[in-house]
């Protein structure tokens, strides 16, 4: 009897009951995820249709990886071994293939599944910055959030690398509290389970390693980065020793690297009202002819020598790049029809004014949650600056304007009732 005490206390400690917060709050998390799953599920029956054939490239060429995984021809595409695209979509969707075969619904399905996960460590996070009532309004927004409800229901890498990153990030403040290795392995896991979903994920190494350098003591520093550094190398070794086997040279994640830096940072996306802060597919840019070839890594040598001679020719376009790239980071996204643009527009700037309220108050209250916050940001951000910008690129960064957003909300609610 005491034994199945004990259990249930640590597991609704787990869920989030602490600092004076009751035990319904439990059941506010399971309410909030259900009408999460019921939204993203209605969604997609209404909108997508669960087994239509996937329209983006990225989804396609992941789904061709898959096709060629389950029929034992190796992580391949158009008849050749492949590293073009990060490996983790194209194994979950071969694992989904294997047990169910070819079904579209049942990758779609799987990714929801993800998404209410990454509630789940939205609302962990939110009541370890803050306490479980900014938890549980952190995954409601969340939840109805129509920009996640879109991207959770798609075949792209946007929802696993954000849940990745956040849990990467959950358990990296854990290891700041408790200087637990088990905290620190686990950060390796997930970090590098999210490079491995997209090679972004490097970024916030790095700004993980920052932040161990700049909050502890020198040896410690020292010691715990490179024991970080160490375990994501081994995590991903694997992949990288695969990679190593088929091209015969280094390749950390993908072959696509010097292709997508040339492509978001040349002469036309800089001056092109359309293209600014975005993209050009490199068949429309000059020199494209040498990048007509079966080796992915020439592909992408010959990216990163085109990128060298623009920053060369046309150093004065970079700050333009820049301040566009900023531009669309923020910008408004509606994937719908007019007639219901408006709950896109209404969701995302209302995110924002709570976001910057949240802000200015945890800076007056001297909050740390904003350190660690600004890691999840800046480790998407900063790569939108260098590579090509967007709505999409800032999704995996939202979880972190929807954490201050509800911090904003719990704090209008508790002056109200005073």
């Amino acid at each position: 009897m005491h034994a199945q005490r004990a259990r249930r206390k640590k597991l609704l400690t787990f869920f989030g009951e602490r600092q004076g917060i009751p035990h319904s709050s439990t059941i506010y998390l399971f309410l909030v995820l259900l009408l999460a799953l019921s939204a993203r599920i209605a969604y997609l029956n209404v909108i997508i249709e669960p087994n239509a054939y996937p329209y983006n490239i990225d989804s396609i060429e992941h789904h061709l990886i898959a096709q060629n995984l389950v029929e034992g021809n190796g992580y391949s595409m158009y008849g050749h071994p492949t590293a073009y695209r990060a490996p983790f979509l194209s194994y979950f969707m071969a694992l989904c293939y294997w047990i169910f075969g070819v079904n579209f619904a049942v990758v779609r399905i799987g990714i929801i599944m993800m998404s209410l996960l990454l509630i789940w460590v939205i609302y962990l996070l939110a009541k370890e910055f803050f306490n479980g009532n900014v938890g549980i309004w952190a995954a409601l927004l969340a939840g109805v959030y129509p920009h996640f409800i879109f991207y959770n229901s798609r075949i792209l890498t946007e929802t696993p690398f954000a849940l990745f990153s956040l849990l990467a990030l959950l358990f990296f403040v854990k290891f700041f509290k408790t200087e637990s290795r088990r905290n620190l392995v686990l950060t390796a896991l997930f970090l590098a389970l999210a490079i491995l979903s997209r090679p972004v994920g490097l970024a916030l190494l790095g700004f993980l390693l920052l932040a161990l350098l700049y909050k502890q003591r020198l040896w410690k520093n020292v010691k715990h980065a490179l024991i970080l550094v160490v375990l994501v190398s081994l995590f991903i070794s694997p992949w990288i020793i695969r990679n190593y086997q088929v091209f015969d040279r280094f390749v950390p994640v993908t072959t696509q690297g010097g292709v997508v830096l040339w492509i978001s940072n040349n002469h036309y996306v800089a001056h092109h009202p359309a293209l600014a802060g975005w993209y050009m597919f490199y068949q429309h840019l000059p020199g494209a002819r040498k990048l007509i070839t079966n080796s992915e890594t020439e592909r992408s040598r010959y990216g990163y020598q085109f990128f060298k001679q623009f920053l060369k020719e046309h150093p004065g376009d970079i700050p333009r790049l820049i301040w566009y790239k900023n531009i669309r980071f923020w910008e408004k996204e509606s994937f719908t029809g007019s007639s219901r643009r408006w709950m896109y527009e209404l969701a995302y700037f209302s995110i924002i004014f709570l976001a910057l309220g949240g802000i200015m108050v945890a800076l007056f209250s001297g909050r740390s949650s904003l350190f660690y916050l600004s890691i999840l940001f800046l480790a998407n951000f900063v790569p939108a600056l260098i590579f090509w910008s967007g709505a999409r690129v800032r999704m995996p960064a939202e979880p972190a304007l929807i954490i201050l957003a509800a911090f904003f909300i719990e704090k209008i609610r508790v002056r109200l009732l005073k």
